[in-house]
């Protein structure tokens, strides 16, 4: 007969009221445990932030996802970076195709309306903003952190 270990169950901050991911997972170690929190995926967090956003990856095995406004990494090679590798490949692209628009559009003798600046300006910023997202990723994954533009 075995007997159960009670573990902390203490929830992220953020996800207290539920819901379903990993980041919805309870601390998983023994409820007498101190210092810092941690899910069975070995996420760790303290009791405010958690901590693996609190320092960018600085190494190979992890990778920063091309999606989302604040930083999220995962373990290189695996699916969720296959996947990642796909979604930065079509966002390069977009941007290539999108620059080729716009490049066009200016090229046209008929001046564009206010209304087509605002929107070619929006896309290109948006593209512009995953570029740079895509460019870091793959500079923290080069040999010596590629930290050098910071």
């Amino acid at each position: 007969m075995s007997t159960a270990v009670k573990t902390c169950d203490q929830h992220r901050p953020g996800y207290e009221h539920g819901g379903t991911g990993r980041g919805y997972l309870r601390c998983a170690l023994p409820a007498d445990h101190e210092g810092h929190h941690q899910n069975i995926f070995r996420d760790t967090w303290s009791g405010y932030l958690p901590i693996i956003d609190a320092e960018p990856a600085r190494d190979m095995t992890r990778r920063l996802l091309p999606w989302g406004g604040k930083p999220a990494y995962v373990s290189a090679g695996g699916a969720i970076a296959r996947i990642a590798d796909r979604i930065e490949a079509v966002q390069l692209n977009t941007a290539a195709e999108l620059l080729t628009h716009a490049r066009l559009m200016l090229a046209d003798d008929e001046p564009l309306t206010p209304e087509q600046s605002r929107f070619v300006v929006m896309r290109l910023s948006e593209a512009l903003s995953d570029t740079l997202r895509v460019a870091q990723s793959r500079g923290m994954r080069l040999p010596g952190g590629g930290h050098d533009a910071e």
